[in-house]
């Protein structure tokens, strides 16, 4: 007994002759005939190609709702539309006709007669020739023949209810007919066809029971069972389809049968089950040879082109979905394999598709991102829904991410947001491509950012990626240092920070309130840091962020919370470089405030803790500085000469302006001229100070305090230099009578005379008495005299002795015009100007003066007498009053001495 007569055998066991009383069916279909007019042996009704009221729908291909490939093992609605049955055999499509009798009847002329009409698809004629043979020969040798050719003809000719009367009239009058196979496919098929499931089921079965032909068995059994899923009656169709899978060999409708259970398996989610059908048939050697025929062009001629495609579609579904299914139970390998075979079709682009799709989908769970670029550019297959393509492009561009080859994933993320714009994907890819932007290092991110996050509150306000946009943007414009926009970039992400990753909160707090700080906005700074601060006790930056709140505290002078802080990093991070900091800060807000020993000894205390701190300069400064307001002159010259040669740019002015004025208090404090070293040092100072800055200030008072000093100490070149820069010669009246002599005297004492004239016409200008004019007329003299100027000198001096002929002045100027004639030769005149100062003025100075320069005329006029002077009695009388005068010089003042004179 073969498969199908067992299955037979139980499916009839129960039916009863209730089924032949079943509703009649609607007819739509014909059954071709053979050219030569003999009935064909065709044991089903005709394909969809010969319909005569539209064309059925093809289920031989993928339900016509499209497999969403994310999961494509479920993808066959509960309910598919129906297929129409498909022609079994290649062959006939009736029984062949009885053998001929021994002996003609007499209706067999005319049953011949009508054969040739029906061969001729005169189906009208043939009919009424069929009919009349039926109405005279009722018992006749070819009745059963010609009641089923009528019906035939009936249904070629569109005339379906007497069709379905007929076939139905066959099977009942005829039951053991071989007509009755065919003729119950018939009336399940046209059922079938009208969406009549449960009432075609029965005729099916009956069609199996009674079909000579297998393959008309096979059909009938298949698509009774596709009736009974149609009608919803599962379990049946589960059993009525296994029944069907069980006959191998020459079966058509197994792939079919695979396919279904595999569907309906997957639909129960019984995915064991649903994988061990589609395996079956993914995995079926047979028909992958029957593949690779077809590939080659070597088309099996048992296949129709129409039943070849339709098995590559369900090989392409169940390979596709068992693939799915053993990724799914952890079987990768062999769902690998599956997807590779898939992928070498030429045909079912759509499930090639999916298995591409399903291919990456495994590497890139899996991790294995390079295995997913080979699967994509493997094969340029784009057939996938547009709802599936940028699932997988998404896979591709994260891939190329993990992969750190950022520039082709954010080729890849572009394509997305391109391609398709209304995507979740699209939004993910363009936060994506931000990131690789970010790695990049690309300027223009907080540009595309912008935009990005226009878009995305456009499309969802509550997207998660804006605040991932704005964390990215920030970011990068920290990196960049522009710290305003990162402010505002991280107060846009707000406090709470929804969406963005929880591990990276403490740093945008942190980072959040040092572009605030760095901005200007220490106020806006203060709450960030707290913020990251609440939890962040063991982290490296908390003392950074101490550090940065007692600034930003500082900037908005709450000095009480800033020193808190400052303390607080100095106790518990005494060694790190915010204990430095918190030192240099302390220091300076000890200073602001005026508290210098404070100052002195926080910045001294931070020296000892952190000798080569950068900020050692400025300390030694603030020290030194601390100690001049504290008037310790003495003590204040070391640190703040020391912080100015270690950073001259910072502290050159303030610290030479200090040492110079304490310089200047310690030579002050000093009584004695002689003994005051400290004046040398405050020269130097001022020496040093104006070499490198001429248009520097100093106090006119410390000028012409030490321009006197030296004077006194008859310091002339520094005296000149010291009291010009006192001086004020755009208004000479500003400045003291006696800086005008002083200057005038030093001035034409180092050989400036014309500087010495220009300050002895201040002198006499500002002069209120004869006495004052004849000092500024005696310098005048004298700087004339300097420059060779006798006549003009003489004048002055005469109107200075003028004005002052008695006293030291007067001596002076007398002194002075005889200077002038001994310059000019005139020795006996000059001996006679010398001698009345020497013999009418007692002064330790002047006296011995004259009297040396009265020798001195005494000397040139015996020169200018030649070697024969002394023979003369004037000679004599000369040498004589010489040996007096020089005989006093050394009783009187024997303490003088000549060069100095």
């Amino acid at each position: 007994m073969t498969q199908v007569t067992q299955i037979l055998a139980r499916l009839v066991a129960g039916v009863s002759l209730a089924w032949f009383a079943l509703p009649t069916p609607l007819i739509g279909q014909d059954t071709p005939v053979a050219d030569d007019g003999v009935p064909v042996r065709r044991a089903e009704p005709a394909g969809p190609e010969t319909t005569t009221e539209g064309e059925a729908p093809d289920l031989a291909t993928p339900p016509a709702k499209k497999p969403e490939p994310v999961d494509p093992v479920n993808t066959a609605p509960a309910n598919p539309k129906a297929e129409t049955p498909d022609d079994p055999d290649s062959g006939e499509s009736e029984p062949p006709p009885k053998p001929e009798p021994p002996k003609r009847e007499p209706g067999d002329d005319l049953f011949d007669y009508a054969g040739v009409l029906y061969a001729k698809k005169f189906w009208d004629l043939a009919g009424d020739k069929y009919q009349t043979y039926l109405n005279t020969y009722a018992t006749g040798q070819h009745a059963e023949a010609s009641l089923y050719r009528r019906t035939e003809c009936y249904l070629k000719q569109g005339m379906k209810e007497p069709a379905l009367s007929g076939y139905k009239e066959l099977i009942k009058k005829y039951p053991r007919s071989s007509y009755v196979g065919p003729s119950a496919y018939r009336v399940a098929s046209l059922a079938y066809n009208d969406q009549r499931y449960g009432y075609a089921a029965p005729y099916f079965l009956i069609s199996a029971t009674n079909a000579e032909q297998h393959k008309l068995k096979v059909a009938s059994l298949y698509y009774r069972a596709r009736c009974l899923e149609l009608d919803s009656q599962v379990k049946s169709a589960r059993r009525a389809y296994e029944d069907v899978v069980a006959i191998r060999g020459d079966n058509a409708s197994w792939h079919k049968a695979l396919l279904a259970l595999g569907r309906m398996e997957a639909a129960a989610k019984n995915k064991s089950e649903a994988l061990k059908w589609f395996a079956t048939l993914a995995e079926e050697p047979k028909l992958e040879e029957i593949v690779g025929a077809m590939k080659a062009g070597k088309r099996d001629p048992e296949w129709k082109a129409a039943q070849q495609t339709d098995l590559i579609e369900a090989l392409g579904e169940a390979t596709v979905k068992a693939g799915l299914l053993y990724s799914e139970a952890g079987e990768t390998e062999k769902a690998i394999l599956l997807y590779n075979r898939m992928l070498k079709f030429d045909s079912a682009a759509e499930w090639k598709a999916l298995a591409r799709y399903g291919l990456i989908r495994l590497h890139y769970d899996a991790e294995q991102y390079e295995e997913v670029i080979k699967a994509f550019n493997a094969t340029t297959s784009v057939s996938l829904p547009e709802t599936t393509r940028p699932k997988m492009l998404i896979m591709v561009a994260k891939s190329y991410h993990a992969m750190e080859q950022f520039s082709n994933a954010f080729d890849s993320y572009r394509l997305i947001e391109q391609a398709f714009p209304d995507s979740m994907e699209a939004e993910e890819a363009g936060y994506q491509k931000l990131r690789c932007q970010f790695v990049l290092g690309d300027p223009s991110l907080p540009g595309y950012a912008d935009r990005f996050i226009d878009d995305q509150r456009q499309r969802d306000a509550d997207s998660p990626f804006i605040n991932m946009a704005n964390f990215l943007k920030s970011e990068i414009l920290f990196k960049q240092g522009k710290y305003a926009d990162a402010a505002d970039a991280y107060r846009a992400m707000g406090a709470k920070l929804e969406h963005i990753p929880e591990k990276y909160h403490a740093m945008i707090h942190y980072k959040h309130g040092w572009a605030e700080s760095e901005a200007g906005n220490p106020t806006q700074a203060i709450a960030p840091l707290s913020e990251f601060m609440l939890d962040q006790a063991d982290s490296p930056y908390f003392a950074n962020a101490l550090a940065k709140r007692a600034m930003s505290y500082k900037a908005i002078e709450d000095y009480t919370n800033c020193l808190k802080d400052f303390d607080r990093i100095i106790k518990e991070f005494p060694d790190s470089e915010p204990a430095e900091l918190s030192y240099q800060q302390k220091g300076l807000i000890s200073g602001q405030r005026r508290d210098d020993d404070a100052m002195i000894a926080t910045f001294e205390e931070m020296l000892m803790k952190f000798p080569n701190t950068s900020a050692k300069a400025q300390a030694l400064f603030w020290i030194g500085f601390g100690k001049y307001r504290k008037k310790e002159y003495e003590a204040c010259i070391e640190p703040l000469s020391k912080a100015r040669s270690m950073d001259e740019e910072s502290y050159f002015e303030n610290g030479s302006r200090a040492i110079i004025h304490a310089q200047y208090r310690n030579a002050q404090s000093v009584t004695s001229a002689a003994k005051n070293e400290y004046l040398p040092k405050l020269v130097d100072e001022i020496n040093l100070y104006l070499k490198k800055k001429p248009e520097g200030i100093i106090p006119t008072e410390i000028l012409f305090w030490l321009g006197m000093k030296m004077f006194d100490q008859e310091d002339y070149g520094n005296a000149a230099k010291f009291l010009s820069l006192a001086s004020t010669p755009d208004k000479p009246e500003d400045s003291q009578l006696i800086l005008w002599e002083r200057l005038a005297v030093a001035r034409e004492e180092i050989g400036q005379y014309d500087l010495a004239l220009d300050a002895a016409e201040k002198q006499f200008a500002l002069s209120k008495s004869p006495a004052a004019e004849a000092k500024a007329l005696l310098t005048k003299s004298r700087a004339l005299a300097g420059k060779q100027l006798y006549d003009e000198a003489r004048v002055a001096a005469r109107e200075g002795s003028n004005r002052q002929k008695e006293g030291r002045v007067g001596a002076m100027l007398m002194l002075q015009l005889g200077d002038i004639e001994f310059a000019e030769n005139n020795f006996p005149e000059a001996a006679a100007l010398f001698i009345v100062p020497a013999t009418t003025f007692d002064d330790p100075q002047i006296t011995p003066m004259a009297l040396w320069k009265t020798v001195r005329a005494i000397d040139g006029e015996l020169e200018k007498m030649g070697a024969n002077a002394t023979s003369s009695e004037r000679g004599k009388g000369l040498v004589a009053k010489k040996t007096e005068l020089e005989t006093e010089i050394s009783k009187r003042f024997p303490e003088f001495r000549p060069e100095k004179a």
